[in-house]
Parts: C-alpha cells; structure tokens; sequence
C-alpha cells in the first residue's frame, strides 16, 4: 500500500515499514502477493501458516525467555509450498511467544483448497481467521499443550461412520476403569436437526456460479420430524478439491468436485444424524494427564465411547493425602457395540448384517449415491435440469433401527453368540 501508485489518496503511514506492528498488519516479504494474489487455490496449511507468520511479528514477550529451548524445539516462520531457493522461510526467527507455537495439520484434509474470498479483509482476531479457514463440520481446530509446546491441531473430525468404526477397532482411545470413575453426570445431546439442505461454494460450470445448486435438493427426514421437531441444519461447502483444477477438461473437472461434494454431504448426514441418540456430560475421574480434548475415551461403566470437548484437572492437597481429579466435558457418547455393524436378534425379529448401528439410522449411502447419480445421468454442464423424482422416506431413514435407538434399546442387557447378538 505504501509503493501503490496513487498511495497518497489511500494511505498515510508515517514510520518505518519494518515496524513489527505494520507487519503483523500488512504484511511483508512477499507473502501478501504470494497467497492472494495468485489464481492458485490454496490448501489450508499454506493459508494458516501464512497467517501465523504474520501475527508472529509480534511476540508478545520477550524473545529471550526461550533461549533455554535450543534451536531444536524453537519454531521457525513457515515455508508455503511452491517456494524455493528462499532461505528466508527455513532462517527467518519468530518472536516471543511464537517460538513454542507449533502446527499440525490432518494429511486427511490435504486435498482440500478453500474458496473464501473474505480472507482479503485481513481484520480479526487469529482465532476468527482460523475458524474462517477450517469450516465445521468438515474441519475443527483447537489448540493444548504437548509437553513444552502449545499446538495447534487442524483435523478432519472423526465422526463419521468410517472413522468411529476405525478408532472402536484400532482401540483409538483411553479407558477410563470404573473404580477411577467419581461421578458421570450425562443427559441426552439437545443438539438434533431434521432436516438438512447442503449449499456448495458457486463454482462457474456452465456460465453459471449457482450450478451445484441445483443438485442438492433438501433433504428431509420425517421421523426426525415427527419425534424431535422441524429443526433445519444449513450446511455450507467452501472447499474444493485440488484434483479438480491440476488439468483436465471441463467435464473430469465436474465430476471430481461433485464426488468430493457428494462425500462431504454423507459426512455431514453421519456427523449431524446420530446427535438425537448419543449423550453428552461431564465425567470426574482419578487424574489423569493422557486425556486431552480431540481424544476419545472409553467409559467402561457404560460401555459408551465418548468425544472430549475439555479437560480440567485439580489438585488439592491435606496435611495426610493428596487428592488430583481430572472433570472431563464430553459429547457424542455411544455405546460401544453399536457403533460397529453386527447381525441381531430383538425379539423374534432379525435384523439384517451391517444394519443395527448408529450410522444405519439415517441411510447415507443410499441418499448421496441416489443424488450422485442425478448429477452424472441426469444432467450435464449444459443442462442445470435434475430429475424431480423425490426420494422415499424408506430411502432415507431405516425404521427398525430408527425405533431401536428412539426406545434407547442399546442400553438393554444383550447376550452375544456366535455370529449374532439377542437383546433381551
């Protein structure tokens, strides 16, 4: 802004622009130019190490107060990808604060380029930038303390049904003995939507930015309805795929971006539709410094496994003992069993394999494979119509399983045989 031609009508700086605090505002060595003013999308790491090397211009506290680290666990600015030969990014010091500051990012949600354009108004606070950026329920960050750093952890949420299936089978979490179980205070989630409408990022295909649009219909789902209430959830898209734009005709282009939008409208019905039958609370347990927010634990008390929102630990101390209890915020908390598919017995009913599940309740599958192939059969760039056939409401939600959760049955004592389980 200060070499701009014309500058004088637009901006009055009267200091030095290698002042710390004119660059945490505005930027220098190149970096402004290098993420916003390229066409290039970029990719959420690139865009938040870009923010951290800007706001790490200012330290906050001394610099000095870290020398004890050594150079080995100090941080350096970051390097954006597709710079090289430029030993400013692997030499430039951060100041205070920064230099413990660290960020890791999902390799998950690599692909992922963001279509934001309000990163141009560079106000707000880091954490309005950061939520900006990482869009729920696609992607959620936080930031703790892991040893003598505090990190920032930018991830795809594993609440979906291939994620939670993969952490009950991997073991993915601590478990929490009953005898170090004080108190569990847990009510049913409040939190539940029943029916959802999904709006894409406009992409230009066909001269029309609202082409995608027209291929998410809003989807409703009438138990949801009639048991719980008409709430709407509205789900926006901002990412694309980096596949979309390596190359390619207009037609691969399409058909990579809707998959990718098809799989994070199923993620976002698995994420969103299991709320109504999980319970949320507080757990206080025997301290314990290994649980950290992001983790699962596993509740044997309840057999449920359980997401956790927040951890705080207490310590107090007697002239005889000394007491430390860890208070854990969780949510999604599910019985164990069911988070997997298995064949089942309620009564004299048999339920079919890879059905009794919390993530069988509302047919994912079956609604985005449905939509996927309105886009690609049913339509082409050239043509925004989408068939009008409705899908079914036996399409969308499965009513045995449905009824099963709604009667909160995964707490009835089962008996487990061979190849199926009988709720007793």
């Amino acid at each position: 802004l200060i070499y701009v031609q014309g500058n004088q009508n637009k901006f009055f700086y009267g200091g030095n622009p290698g002042d710390k605090f004119f660059k945490r505002n505005f930027v220098d060595n190149g970096s402004f130019p290098y993420l916003f003013t390229t066409s290039e999308r970029k990719n959420i790491y690139d865009t938040l190490s870009f923010i951290i090397n800007q706001m790490a211009n200012i330290g906050w506290v001394s610099n000095e107060l870290f020398s004890d680290y050594g150079d080995d666990k100090r941080v350096l600015a970051y390097r954006p990808s597709g710079i090289q030969g430029n030993d400013y990014y692997t030499t430039k010091e951060v100041n205070g604060i920064w230099q413990i500051i660290k960020l890791n990012v999902d390799k998950n949600i690599d692909d992922r380029r963001i279509l934001n354009y309000t990163m141009f108004d560079a106000d707000g606070t880091l954490m309005d930038y950061f939520k900006n950026i990482c869009q729920e329920p696609f992607v959620e960050v936080w930031g703790d303390t892991y040893g003598s750093a505090f990190e920032f952890i930018v991830r795809q949420p594993p609440t979906n049904a291939e994620a939670m299936k993969e952490i009950v089978t991997n073991e993915q979490y601590i478990t929490i003995e009953t005898e170090d179980t004080y108190q569990i205070t847990l009510s049913w989630e409040t939190e539940y939507y029943s029916w959802f409408q999904f709006m894409p990022s406009g992409m230009d295909y066909d001269s029309n930015q609202f082409f995608w649009g027209f291929h998410f219909p809003i989807i409703y789902l009438e138990e949801y309805v009639n048991h719980f209430g008409n709430h709407r959830k509205v789900i926006t898209d901002k990412y694309v795929p980096e596949s979309s734009w390596v190359g390619g005709n207009a037609q691969q282009d399409a058909n990579i971006t809707a998959q990718a939008l098809f799989n994070d409208l199923k993620f976002a019905l698995e994420h969103y539709s299991v709320l109504p039958f999980t319970r949320r609370g507080q757990i206080v347990i025997n301290g314990d410094r290994r649980i950290k927010k992001g983790s699962f634990v596993w509740l044997k008390a309840t057999n449920e496994i359980c997401y956790v929102n927040g951890v705080h630990h207490s310590l107090s101390f007697s002239s005889s003992s000394v007491e430390r209890t860890t208070v854990l915020e969780v949510s999604r908390c599910m019985v164990k069993e069911f988070i997997m598919n298995f064949s089942a017995m309620i009564g004299n009913t048999s339920i079919p394999e890879n059905d009794l599940s919390y993530f069988n309740i509302v047919k994912s599958s079956i609604i985005t494979k449905e939509l996927y192939q309105r886009q690609t059969t049913g339509s082409g760039l050239n043509n925004i119509t989408v068939p009008t056939t409705n899908i079914q409401t036996s399409m969308t939600v499965n009513p045995i399983v449905f009824d099963f959760f709604l009667k909160r049955r995964q707490f009835d004592k089962y008996e487990e045989g061979t190849n199926v389980i009988n709720i007793i």
